[in-house]
Protein backbone atom coordinates (compact mmCIF):
# COMPACT_ATOMS: atom_id res chain seq x y z
CA UNK A 1 0.00 0.00 0.00
CA UNK A 2 1.79 3.53 -0.86
CA UNK A 3 1.67 6.21 0.97
CA UNK A 4 0.12 8.77 -0.92
CA UNK A 5 -0.72 12.59 0.76
CA UNK A 6 -4.41 14.06 0.08
CA UNK A 7 -2.67 16.87 -2.16
CA UNK A 8 -1.64 14.26 -4.74
CA UNK A 9 -4.89 12.58 -4.47
CA UNK A 10 -6.66 15.68 -5.63
CA UNK A 11 -4.05 16.84 -7.81
CA UNK A 12 -5.13 13.48 -9.53
CA UNK A 13 -8.30 13.72 -10.02
CA UNK A 14 -8.47 16.94 -11.10
CA UNK A 15 -5.93 15.62 -14.00
CA UNK A 16 -8.28 12.75 -14.40
CA UNK A 17 -11.28 15.17 -14.58
CA UNK A 18 -9.02 17.17 -17.03
CA UNK A 19 -8.82 14.56 -19.44
CA UNK A 20 -12.39 12.45 -18.89
CA UNK A 21 -14.34 11.94 -22.43
CA UNK A 22 -16.98 14.41 -23.03
CA UNK A 23 -19.50 11.69 -22.79
CA UNK A 24 -17.96 10.58 -19.65
CA UNK A 25 -18.04 14.14 -18.44
CA UNK A 26 -21.72 13.73 -19.26
CA UNK A 27 -22.52 10.65 -17.56
CA UNK A 28 -21.57 12.12 -14.74
CA UNK A 29 -23.30 15.32 -14.47
CA UNK A 30 -26.94 12.87 -15.15
CA UNK A 31 -25.58 10.90 -12.57
CA UNK A 32 -24.96 14.15 -10.29
CA UNK A 33 -28.60 15.09 -11.08
CA UNK A 34 -29.91 11.96 -10.32
CA UNK A 35 -28.56 12.02 -7.16
CA UNK A 36 -29.48 15.26 -6.17
CA UNK A 37 -33.32 14.48 -7.61
CA UNK A 38 -33.30 11.75 -5.44
CA UNK A 39 -32.29 13.38 -2.39
CA UNK A 40 -35.30 15.75 -2.79
CA UNK A 41 -37.69 12.92 -3.36
CA UNK A 42 -36.49 11.45 -0.05
CA UNK A 43 -36.38 14.69 1.81
CA UNK A 44 -39.88 15.27 0.48
CA UNK A 45 -41.53 11.91 1.33
CA UNK A 46 -39.63 12.28 5.62
CA UNK A 47 -40.58 16.23 5.57
CA UNK A 48 -43.87 16.30 7.90
CA UNK A 49 -44.49 19.88 7.77
CA UNK A 50 -46.25 21.88 5.13
CA UNK A 51 -44.48 24.29 3.31
CA UNK A 52 -45.40 27.95 2.63
CA UNK A 53 -44.57 30.30 0.55
CA UNK A 54 -44.95 33.97 -0.14
CA UNK A 55 -44.02 36.53 -2.23
CA UNK A 56 -42.05 39.03 -0.03
CA UNK A 57 -40.88 35.99 2.05
CA UNK A 58 -40.38 33.32 0.20
CA UNK A 59 -40.50 29.93 0.89
CA UNK A 60 -40.50 28.66 4.29
CA UNK A 61 -41.42 25.45 6.49
CA UNK A 62 -41.04 24.02 10.25
CA UNK A 63 -38.45 21.05 11.24
CA UNK A 64 -38.43 19.43 14.44
CA UNK A 65 -35.28 20.92 16.49
CA UNK A 66 -34.80 19.91 19.67
CA UNK A 67 -32.34 22.66 20.88
CA UNK A 68 -35.02 25.28 20.55
CA UNK A 69 -37.52 25.80 23.32
CA UNK A 70 -40.44 25.27 21.47
CA UNK A 71 -38.88 21.96 19.82
CA UNK A 72 -38.95 23.51 16.49
CA UNK A 73 -37.10 25.68 14.38
CA UNK A 74 -38.06 27.96 11.02
CA UNK A 75 -36.44 27.57 7.90
CA UNK A 76 -36.73 30.21 5.11
CA UNK A 77 -35.21 30.35 1.42
CA UNK A 78 -35.67 32.47 -1.53
CA UNK A 79 -36.69 29.67 -3.88
CA UNK A 80 -38.23 26.42 -3.39
CA UNK A 81 -35.10 24.44 -4.80
CA UNK A 82 -33.43 26.00 -2.09
CA UNK A 83 -35.76 25.24 0.68
CA UNK A 84 -35.39 21.21 -0.57
CA UNK A 85 -32.00 21.41 -0.48
CA UNK A 86 -32.23 22.74 2.82
CA UNK A 87 -34.13 20.52 4.39
CA UNK A 88 -32.18 17.29 2.58
CA UNK A 89 -28.76 18.42 4.48
CA UNK A 90 -31.34 18.72 7.43
CA UNK A 91 -32.94 15.05 7.29
CA UNK A 92 -30.03 13.24 5.16
CA UNK A 93 -26.88 15.14 6.41
CA UNK A 94 -26.89 15.03 9.73
CA UNK A 95 -25.76 12.02 11.49
CA UNK A 96 -27.40 10.75 14.80
CA UNK A 97 -24.26 11.28 16.62
CA UNK A 98 -24.07 15.16 16.48
CA UNK A 99 -26.09 15.55 19.14
CA UNK A 100 -24.95 18.46 21.22
CA UNK A 101 -24.01 17.61 25.36
CA UNK A 102 -26.92 19.20 26.54
CA UNK A 103 -29.75 17.10 23.93
CA UNK A 104 -28.09 14.24 25.11
CA UNK A 105 -28.27 15.20 28.48
CA UNK A 106 -32.10 15.68 28.19
CA UNK A 107 -32.14 12.36 26.15
CA UNK A 108 -30.23 10.40 29.22
CA UNK A 109 -32.26 11.77 32.07
CA UNK A 110 -35.85 10.90 30.33
CA UNK A 111 -34.21 7.47 29.70
CA UNK A 112 -33.52 7.24 33.50
CA UNK A 113 -36.55 8.87 34.90
CA UNK A 114 -38.02 6.17 36.54
CA UNK A 115 -39.47 5.42 40.40
CA UNK A 116 -36.77 4.19 41.32
CA UNK A 117 -33.98 6.86 40.36
CA UNK A 118 -36.33 9.65 40.94
CA UNK A 119 -34.97 11.25 43.92
CA UNK A 120 -31.45 10.64 42.30
CA UNK A 121 -32.72 13.22 38.85
CA UNK A 122 -34.69 15.61 41.21
CA UNK A 123 -30.82 15.86 42.58
CA UNK A 124 -28.99 16.23 39.50
CA UNK A 125 -31.55 18.80 38.16
CA UNK A 126 -31.16 20.92 41.04
CA UNK A 127 -27.56 20.62 41.29
CA UNK A 128 -27.24 21.80 37.58
CA UNK A 129 -29.71 25.11 38.28
CA UNK A 130 -27.54 28.40 38.17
Amino acid sequence: MTNTKPKNIFKNRLNNYDNMDPVDAEFEEAMKQYEYKKRIAKAKNIHPYPVYNTEKSGWFTTVDDIRRPNGKRKIRKSTQDALWEELAIWYLDRADGSATMAEVFELWIQWKETPKNAANIKRIRTSLLP
